[in-house]
């Protein structure tokens, strides 16, 4: 059973970094940023978003960048890659006991962990030495030769556009870094969410191409954020990302008893639009005040307009619950509240539920949080559609590990993505659903509920046809009718 959890300065070289402290007077804790904006591990970045799906970046940018030239045989190194990060193994502990739903990750899986050991990768032996850790020897060499193909390439890209914007983007943040107003703002924040000091937070910068369309992304992992730029970015504009990751950070930190009472407030409403409201609660807080609050700190008054006048987050729905929450998350932090607090929650469940109304019947907001069993030689596809849901957290587990999977969180909604042609895995299904006489033909979606009321959505497919299965479930994971047959 495995966790799913949402680049870098010399430039004048390939590696290096800067640091900042904002200064601050000793009322308050003192967060400690550092800024890195490191070439190799921008290529670290890089192939990273084009080879793993689950990845939230600028795929479609980079892939434009990387168009040119691109082969057969560099699809197949690219997909090598894929196979290296997948690879990582750590023993982890569990972070809850079991119960109805579990707790979202506080700390980085070991993919993600591959992920951070590559923003601080200087150069190929930096990252050998830390992938060592969490890869077996063939996958370490293995990986050092996807790294050794590409390398030139990006390099050659590197010193003539990415170099020049990371050093001036780096410099930039550590300027606007050092600002006691945003230190006192970043002090309330964890107060808010409850956590201990901002020591150590790194912002990692992945420099993607200028004429990227779309939005630029960000990605929290334990004490690392990275964070896309685009060359010409203000500084604001990166500070609001980072402010927003740091909210995650925080959350991660809270008490762990403090998050479990928390969750268990919205399990014991019993129905699944509070579920869907309870997954939505980190990416949604997070936006409220790092991109919503924090733009009254970071732009003038015009600016300011416009930019909330503007989508506060990329997604329709975590965008429309922040903003029903922009009041109540002010009120709370000028009070001194946390974000914890029962009252604050009930409040929070109910502007949600008011804003987003039938959309939280959907499975697309249903399955933020998510189990996802497969069929081994289905995995690819699964972590695919873990992306597409643009679940914030997720448990994977394959037909023969679901049975201990779903046993531990009992009401966790889940997808089963399967070819019920191959061996037992029908025999497995039904088992899973409590129902011997299940029978699916391939090409099949279908919805079951346990008798505890958790929802698993089947989707049945040989490996030719599970691309396509994965996009028809999306499509109509937004409805809140069952996906219909295929024609």
């Amino acid at each position: 059973m495995k966790r799913i959890a949402a680049a870098l300065l010399a430039v004048s070289s390939l590696g290096g970094c800067a640091a900042a402290q904002v200064p601050a007077p000793d009322a308050f804790e003192q967060p400690v940023l550092t800024v890195r904006a490191d070439g190799f591990a921008n290529l670290i970045y890089q192939l990273d978003c084009l080879a793993l799906p689950e990845v939230h970046c600028s795929r479609e940018a980079l892939r434009a960048l990387w168009a040119n030239g691109w082969s057969e045989a560099d699809e197949g190194i690219l997909q090598r890659w894929a196979a290296v990060v997948r690879s990582a193994a750590i023993d982890a502990p569990a972070e809850d006991e079991g119960g109805l739903h579990p707790l979202p990750h506080a700390t980085p899986d070991a993919a993600e962990q591959l992920r951070v050991a590559g923003s601080l990768a200087s150069d190929a032996a930096a990252w050998k030495r830390r992938a060592a850790a969490l890869l077996e020897p063939a996958q370490v060499e293995a990986g050092l030769g996807v790294l050794a193909h590409f390398h030139p390439r990006f390099a050659a890209w590197w010193q003539a556009h990415g170099a020049a914007a990371a050093r001036d983007a780096a410099a930039a943040l550590e300027t606007a870094l050092d600002d006691p107003a945003l230190a006192r703002w970043v002090d309330e924040l964890r107060r808010f969410y409850g956590a201990g000091a901002a020591e150590g937070f790194t912002l990692h910068l992945a420099v993607i191409p200028a004429e990227a369309q779309g939005p630029s992304y960000a990605t929290q992992l334990g004490d690392h954020a990275l964070l896309e730029m685009r060359p010409g970015d203000r500084p604001a504009s990166r500070l609001e990302v980072a402010i927003h990751e740091l909210c995650h950070r925080f959350l991660a930190h809270a008490p762990p008893a403090a998050r479990r009472e928390a969750l268990a407030s919205f399990v014991s409403v019993g129905d699944q639009r509070a579920m869907a409201a309870w997954a939505l609660l980190d990416e949604a807080v997070a936006t409220a005040a790092g991109n919503g609050l924090g733009a009254a700190l970071l732009y003038d008054e015009a600016t300011r307009e416009r930019r909330l006048a503007a989508p506060l987050y990329g997604d329709p729905a975590i965008d429309g619950a922040a903003r029903a929450i922009l009041t109540l998350v002010r009120e709370q932090i000028a009070a001194g509240g946390t974000v914890h607090d029962g009252a604050f929650l009930e409040r929070y469940r109910a502007a949600v539920e008011a804003a987003l109304g039938a959309q939280l019947d959907t499975p697309a907001l249903q399955l933020r949080q998510v189990a996802l069993v497969r069929d081994p030689a289905l995995r690819p596809h699964a972590l695919r559609l873990f992306g597409l849901l643009r679940a914030s957290n997720g448990w994977e587990a394959t037909l023969d590990e679901a049975p201990a999977l779903l046993g531990r969180w009992r009401q966790l909604p889940a997808v089963v993505l399967f070819d019920p042609a191959e061996g037992d895995a029908m025999e497995r299904v039904r088992a899973l659903v409590d129902d011997p006489t299940l029978t699916l033909a391939p090409r099949t979606i279908t919805l079951r509920h346990t008798a505890g009321g958790r929802p698993i959505h089947l989707l049945a497919t040989a490996p030719d046809g599970a691309a396509a299965l994965v996009d028809r479930f999306v499509a109509c994971a937004a409805a809140t009718a069952p996906c219909a047959p295929p024609r």
